[in-house]
């Protein structure tokens, strides 16, 4: 029931601003994901660095290894620039600057090959005269790799972060009735399924120097769509701050808490402390377990099954292809995310994801040499791993850090995840 006014002057209530969101940013950033070589990276290494089989597992190790180490730092990073004076938007600066150093470490591949080899020949040996030793080079690229990774460690983290922080500030507004991680999650396994699509036909045309070409791309994307949000969001800030002095309402109180919130955890907590938070309980304990058992499992796949592809007789364009059939059953998943959150929580969710993982590794035992075509029918079970993974992981973290820390607590999920990892691709 509305209340007229008693007052005698007539003020039109404009509606509420269309809020932009970090589904944007996810489109854009797992576009230069895949751009930057994405699931093809270990292909991309062998041809391009003349790796073996075995350099390639050990420098993938090592990359998320780093990565695991870094990601934690670079969360904390993060939230220690947004919760600064003056800094409004310190995790999209420095999600920024991982963006250009990962396209800067990735493009060095390409540039000490052609200074190597002086032509962009598919076919041409990284070993013998000019420029160097083969170790050297090797050296190189396993340096390369690991830049690489401390640009993930300054993304990945922070993007979830500033994700789960937006969801809670929107929802201080009074305008989060539709949003959700899930909902913005979603847009990344879009566009990264799109650009996988496309990307690996360029490979069967061009060769594996498109990406380089495209990572360039990408980035410039990244950088332009990041300040159209940092633009939105100022913009939508201050629209909102100017409705509620119209008409003052319960959401101011919530609004004002929840910058009270952030001014009380000024005074930064460690990451120590953090991650003693996540680990307090017995059931906090197994499920970072789970994390780390399901993510030697999962490395493995997701960094080398394009070997196993290239073996079995798949071409770079089935390879995209599978990828689009995996996200085509994350989609759903990440759509209904909340309902799934309410209905079993983050643990069967985890339960869910090793289940797929060891139904699907089962099934590629099983495919003969030149069917190919059979693994398409495995990849919808790696959508459920990751996108169950995925979901119950950010959840599980986001229940238990406090406001403000959501970056560092992606952060120190990372080093689970990363470790498990290493010792996955390693073995």
């Amino acid at each position: 029931i509305k209340v007229p006014r008693t007052t005698t002057t007539t003020t039109t209530k404009r509606p509420p601003p269309r809020h932009p969101r970090p589904r944007l940013i996810y489109a854009v950033i797992f576009t230069w994901l895949a751009s930057c070589g994405g699931r093809f990276t270990a292909p991309f290494l062998e041809n391009q660095a003349r790796f073996t089989d075995a350099q390639t597992g050990m420098a993938l190790a090592a990359q998320m290894a780093c990565c695991s180490l870094v990601a934690p730092l670079g969360g904390a990073l993060a939230d220690a620039r947004e919760r600064s004076d003056g800094e409004r938007h310190g995790r999209v600066g420095v999600m920024i600057l991982g963006v250009v150093l990962g396209t800067v470490s990735f493009l060095g591949h390409g540039v000490v090959r052609y200074y190597y080899l002086g032509d962009w020949s598919e076919s041409s040996s990284l070993s013998g005269s000019g420029g160097g030793s083969s170790w050297v080079m090797i050296v190189w690229h396993f340096g390369l790799r690991l830049f690489y990774a401390v640009a993930l460690g300054l993304i990945m983290p922070v993007l979830d972060g500033l994700t789960l922080a937006y969801l809670k500030k929107v929802e201080a507004w009074g305008g989060g009735e539709n949003a959700d991680y899930g909902s913005e999650r979603l847009h990344g396994a879009i566009w990264w399924a799109v650009a996988n699509i496309i990307i690996g036909p360029l490979i069967d045309l061009w060769g594996f120097k498109v990406l380089y070409a495209s990572a360039i791309l990408s980035m410039i994307v990244c950088i332009i769509m990041t300040v159209y949000y940092v633009n939105a969001i100022n913009e939508f800030e201050a629209t909102n701050v100017m409705l509620r002095n119209e008409s003052p309402s319960q959401t101011d109180d919530m609004s004002s808490q929840h910058h009270s919130v952030l001014n009380s955890n000024k005074e930064s907590i460690s990451l120590v402390s953090l991650s003693q938070m996540m680990c307090a309980s017995f059931y906090g304990a197994s499920f970072l377990l789970s994390c780390f058992t399901l993510s030697m499992g999962t490395s493995v796949v997701e960094n080398l099954i394009f070997l196993f592809f290239d073996y079995l007789g798949g071409t770079n364009t089935l390879c995209g292809l599978t990828v689009t059939v995996t996200v085509m059953f994350e989609i759903p998943i990440f759509y209904v995310a909340p309902w799934l959150m309410d209905k079993v929580g983050p643990g069967s969710m985890q339960h869910a994801a090793c289940v797929a993982y060891i139904i699907r590794v089962l099934g590629y035992s099983a495919i003969p040499r030149d069917q190919i075509f059979w693994v398409l029918f495995m990849e919808p079970l790696h959508g459920v791993t990751y996108a169950c993974s995925k979901l119950s992981g950010v959840e599980f973290v986001n229940r238990l850090m406090p406001e403000g820390y959501e970056a560092s607590g992606q952060g120190l999920l990372t080093v689970f995840q990363g470790l498990g990892g290493f010792l996955g691709l390693s073995g």
